[in-house]
C-alpha cells in the first residue's frame, strides 16, 4: 500500500476517496476519523439515530440545536425522533440552561448556568432488559457531579458521576445498582488519582466528550448483569467494585427520572458550568459495530474527532 495512496485518500474527500483507493481493507481508523469531517456523499460508516426503527427506535433523543426557550433559557429540547419523550428543564427560569450557537462544529451547546440545573426526561422510560445511554457533554471540574442520573437507588438504578474527591473530579464513575446500597462500579482509567492535581488531568477530560454507557440486567451468556462505559469511543475497564450482580431471571427495569447534568448548588457561572449538546437513550444493548457507526455520526455532526 503506497504512502501516496494514503495521502490522497485522506486529502480528497476523506473517507470516500480512501475507500476508493483500496484502503477500506486496512485498519486505518485514524485515516477515517481524519477524513470523515469533509463533505461526504457516502456515509456508510455512520448511522443517524433517526434511522433506527421498530424495537431499536430511540426512547428519547434530543439535540441542543432544536429547543424551546423562555426568557433566554431553554425549557425543553424538541422530540426530533417522534417518541413522545423529550428532555425537559425542571428548574426555575434562572437555573435553566442557556443555548449558545456555533460552539462546536457550528452546532448549539447548552450551558448550565444555575445551581441544580438539569435536563430530565419528561416521563418514565418504560421497562426493558437493557438500555444504552449516549450523550455529548463537557465536564466542569466539579466533584460529585451527576452526568447521567436515574435519581433513584433501586435495582437497575444508574449513576454516572465525577468522584467526591475534588482532585479526581475529572474522572468518571458509572454505578449500576443491584439494591438499595450496593452496585457495580466502573471508574474511568483516565484522569488523576485523588492525590494528584486537576491541572494534570488529560486533555480529554477538559474538552467535549462523547459518552456511551450500556447497561443490562442479564447477559446473553454468563452470570448476572453487565455494564460498559466508553469515552470518545474507547472502552474503560472496571478499576474497583463488583463485576456484576445477579437479578431475578428475566428481570426488566425502568428509569423513572433520567437526568443529564446537574450543577452543584454553588455553581452559578456559565464560564464554569456543565455543558450538553446531545442526549440519546436506546431501549437495547448497543452492539459494538452499530455503536461505532452512531458515534461516527456524531463525530461528523459536531465536526470533531472525539
Amino acid at each position: 500500500m503506497p504512502l501516496q495512496g494514503l495521502k490522497s485518500g485522506l486529502a480528497i474527500r476523506g473517507m470516500q476517496s480512501g475507500r476508493g483507493s483500496g484502503l477500506s481493507l486496512a485498519g486505518i481508523e485514524s485515516g477515517y476519523r481524519s477524513g470523515m469531517h469533509n463533505t461526504l456523499s457516502n456515509k456508510d460508516k455512520m448511522l443517524n439515530p433517526l434511522n433506527l426503527t421498530g424495537d431499536k427506535k430511540p426512547v428519547i433523543y434530543g439535540l441542543a440545536d432544536f429547543y424551546n426557550i423562555t426568557g433566554g433559557n431553554v425549557t425543553n429540547l424538541n422530540d426530533i425522533a417522534n417518541t413522545g419523550n423529550y428532555w425537559l428543564s425542571n428548574g426555575s427560569t434562572v437555573s435553566r440552561p442557556i443555548p449558545y450557537p456555533d460552539v462546536l462544529g457550528g452546532k448549539t451547546i447548552l450551558k448550565y448556568n444555575g445551581s441544580s440545573a438539569v435536563m430530565e426526561a419528561n416521563s418514565i422510560i418504560s421497562q426493558k432488559a437493557s438500555f444504552t445511554i449516549m450523550c455529548m457533554v463537557k465536564l466542569n471540574g466539579s466533584a460529585s457531579l451527576p452526568v447521567i442520573d436515574s435519581n433513584q437507588i433501586t435495582a437497575g438504578a444508574i449513576l454516572v458521576s465525577t468522584p467526591a474527591s475534588g482532585a479526581s473530579a475529572l474522572q468518571l464513575r458509572s454505578r449500576f445498582y443491584s439494591a438499595s446500597t450496593t452496585g457495580t462500579i466502573y471508574t474511568s482509567d483516565i484522569g488523576p488519582t485523588s492525590a494528584s492535581s486537576i491541572a494534570n488531568t488529560p486533555a480529554e477530560f477538559h474538552d467535549y466528550m462523547l459518552l456511551t454507557c450500556k447497561y443490562r440486567l442479564n447477559q446473553p451468556a454468563g452470570p448476572g448483569s453487565e455494564q460498559e462505559m466508553y469515552i470518545n469511543g474507547r472502552q474503560h475497564q472496571i478499576l474497583f467494585g463488583a463485576d456484576n450482580f445477579t437479578p431475578t431471571a428475566n428481570a426488566v427495569f425502568s428509569i423513572p427520572t433520567l437526568g443529564i447534568g446537574n450543577n452543584p448548588s454553588s455553581q452559578t457561572s456559565t464560564s464554569l458550568g456543565f455543558e450538553m449538546g446531545m442526549g440519546l437513550v436506546l431501549p437495547y444493548w448497543l452492539e459494538n459495530g452499530e455503536q461505532e457507526k452512531i458515534e461516527n455520526y456524531f463525530r461528523w455532526y459536531y465536526n470533531k474527532s472525539f
